[in-house]
């Protein structure tokens, strides 16, 4: 792996760590309400919640542009990843059912038997997803350490057309399980193990962007979100999981866009680079802590102020983020925090 820093990576890892907390912050998903009801809760926690929907996937672009090819020996690597992983996520999930917000149809006992299977919160089925994939990154290294650049578009190619058949539900409701199939063909060239691929392919062969994609992108970025927003709460044709779908195209326009984007940007904003490198840094110990932040500060706090949505999600989402940080920067101070804080 290597060890010169990029970047544009870690800008990429700030607006995914602030588009998790902002796809958070609005009192319906505090309320219990799962994402994919965000549409019917109103105007404003739908497009917030549109903006917000690819933060986990740019997650995984961003490990597979980080950590592949792994070029350490297997069981180095296994624990370099697993040890910055499992204990702080171990340690905050105590903390939340210390704190009365594990799941309400389980004892604190029963989620911590459960916890190799199943997250106390459900913000969490990122970091098992991510440890899947940590597992096949030095199988796949050996595929991505033969520079076969045919080979990695052939493999993107196929992961992309699968994820444009869920839109075959429109036609026929219910004719295509979004989840896969164990007897699926294609299954195999499914999945999250994708967004790692495109990172890496993107790392290695997008070296540059001129300001034609740039400008592009950014088009592409702004009408696909306008028609999805039409489409889903004023025209009411996509169903509501639809555009939450982690698997679906619409996510992989989303990644490839915002990654892009990002790349070409941060080109300049080299007098700010330290900030984001700072702010990038702490983004996992951010993502961990910033349900707790949310439920007992920004929340009340933002809810006694009564301003209208439009104000109060972004709102909530810069405070919380802001609290976020600050407080796993003091954590870093005490001994063996990074068993806390993974760095």
């Amino acid at each position: 792996m290597s060890t010169k820093r990029v970047f544009y990576l870690d800008n990429i890892r700030f607006c995914a760590s602030f588009l998790v907390i902002l796809g958070h912050s609005h009192p319906e998903y505090a309320a219990g309400m799962s994402p994919e009801g965000l549409t019917q809760a109103g105007i404003w926690p739908s497009l917030f919640g549109l903006m917000s929907s690819p933060s986990s996937e740019l997650f995984m672009t961003i490990s597979g542009a980080i950590l592949l090819p792994v070029r350490i020996p297997d069981k180095e690597f296994f624990k370099k990843r697993f040890s910055k992983v499992l204990f702080p996520l171990l340690i905050w999930s105590l903390i939340y059912l210390a704190a009365g917000l594990g799941p309400k149809d389980r004892t604190a006992v029963e989620s911590l038997l459960a916890l190799p299977f199943t997250p106390v919160l459900d913000v969490f089925w990122f970091m098992y997803v991510i440890c899947g994939l940590y597992l096949f990154a030095p199988i796949i290294s050996k595929w991505i350490l033969d520079d076969n650049r045919a080979s990695m578009r052939f493999y993107l190619g196929i992961w992309t057309f699968i994820s444009f058949l869920p839109l075959l539900n429109l036609i026929s409701p219910g004719f295509y399980n979004s989840q896969g199939s164990h007897y699926f063909v294609l299954n195999s060239f499914g999945g999250f193990l994708g967004y790692m691929v495109l990172g890496t392919y993107l790392k290695r062969y997008q070296t540059s962007v001129s300001r034609s994609r740039f400008l592009t992108c950014c088009a592409a970025v702004l009408l696909f979100s306008a028609l999805l927003f039409v489409l889903r709460s004023f025209l009411h044709i996509l169903p509501a999981g639809f555009i939450y779908d982690k698997l679906c195209f619409i996510s992989i326009v989303y990644v490839y866009t915002i990654f892009t984007i990002i790349q070409y940007a941060s080109r300049f904003i080299t007098r700010v680079q330290p900030v984001f490198t700072e702010l990038s840094k702490h983004s996992f110990g951010i993502y961990l802590s910033h349900i707790l932040i949310i439920h007992f500060i920004t929340q009340p706090l933002i809810s006694s102020l009564a301003l209208p949505p439009y104000a109060a999600i972004p709102l909530m989402a810069v405070i919380t983020y802001l609290c976020c940080y600050i407080s796993i920067k003091l954590l870093t101070f005490l001994p063996k925090s990074k068993y806390i804080v993974g760095i």
